[in-house]
């Protein structure tokens, strides 16, 4: 298994136009990422309790991730990052509680996880397709 550095930290969303007004800075230098989203929740959300809600479940999928077992940090990180892309989602398209996300993608084993296949699910305009909807928004 390769370790990945601590200063790379958890992975960011960025754009070339950002929607967050974080002044006149071209860089902002933070030590809690969390802060940061709830700082970006609290100023651009509509739908602030549902975001905040996302974001603390995002926040102890990724505690528990980093203090369990090798073999449950990877579904605890995946949860977590689930959590982010919908919070990035929904700032984006504006959606809110009342909107059902899904994952998005179907995974076939094949009895081994190096032959695995992963596959997207069609865009739905009821269900929200987290997959789909993330590649959308970071283009």
């Amino acid at each position: 298994m390769t370790e990945i550095e601590p200063k790379f930290g958890f992975p960011l969303f960025t754009k070339r136009n950002s929607t967050v007004y974080l002044g006149d800075h071209k860089k902002l230098v933070i030590s809690d990422v969390w802060a940061f989203w709830d700082y970006v929740i609290k100023k651009n959300a509509k739908n602030k309790s549902f975001m905040s809600s996302l974001l603390e479940q995002a926040k102890n999928f990724y505690i528990a991730a980093e203090n369990s077992p090798i073999k449950s940090k990877p579904l605890l990180f995946y949860y977590s990052f689930l959590n982010l892309s919908k919070i990035v989602i929904s700032l984006e398209k504006g959606y809110g509680p009342r909107n059902i996300f899904h994952h998005g993608m179907k995974e076939n084993h094949n009895n081994k996880f190096i032959h695995s296949d992963i596959e997207l699910h069609i865009k739905k305009t009821t269900l929200k397709n987290v997959a789909i909807e993330l590649m959308e928004v970071l283009e």
